[in-house]
């Protein structure tokens, strides 16, 4: 199983809900898989004050490709998953009430564990 952590830096352009884009983290999924290339995978997330440091809660996490939708909050320690995701192309949005603060962009291969450290400013 593959496990890739991105550090996204949101600084203040993101709290005023333009889009920044992401590291793309990869190409293809070509390589080996220790499990079966079928085995979906999961994106996760931490979401905390770029300020302090201290983890954002209520924070709606959507997780969208052409094909499916999917949605959560953050809970109190900033945390967020979304699992069972199918290979594929998704875009991330972090959103407080109905302003997106923060998206990004990434391509999910069979197995991966995607982690998203997302500091944010306080919008």
């Amino acid at each position: 199983m593959r496990f890739l952590v991105f550090l996204v830096a949101a600084i203040a352009s993101c709290a005023h809900g333009r889009r920044v884009d992401g590291p793309e983290n990869r190409l293809d999924c070509a390589g080996p898989h220790t499990l079966a290339d079928s085995a979906n995978g999961r994106l996760q997330g931490n979401v905390s004050d770029a300020s302090d440091e201290r983890p954002l809660d209520d924070v709606s996490v959507t997780i969208q490709s052409r094909s499916l939708r999917r949605a959560t909050q953050t809970d109190a320690r900033g945390h967020w998953l979304v699992g069972d995701l199918p290979e594929g192309e998704y875009v991330v949005f972090l959103q407080r009430g109905a302003r997106t603060i923060y998206s990004t962009s990434v391509h999910l291969c069979p197995e991966d564990v995607l982690t998203l450290r997302t500091p944010l400013w306080r919008p």
